[in-house]
C-alpha cells in the first residue's frame, strides 16, 4: 500500500490547488488539499 500512497500523492505535485485564498483560506478545501491519497486517508479514518 506504501506505493499506491506515494504515487497518489506524487500525481498532484506541481498542480495549483484552489484553497479559497491567501490569507484567510477555506479550512474545508486546505484539508482536502492537504490529505491528497484517497489510500491513505481510507486508513486514517479507520483509526478513529
Amino acid at each position: 500500500k506504501i506505493d499506491t500512497i506515494f504515487n497518489e500523492s506524487n500525481a498532484s505535485n506541481g498542480q495549483a490547488k484552489d484553497v479559497g485564498g491567501y490569507f484567510r483560506t477555506d479550512p474545508k478545501k486546505v484539508a482536502q488539499a492537504m490529505r491528497r491519497s484517497s489510500t491513505f486517508n481510507s486508513i486514517l479514518d479507520s483509526l478513529n
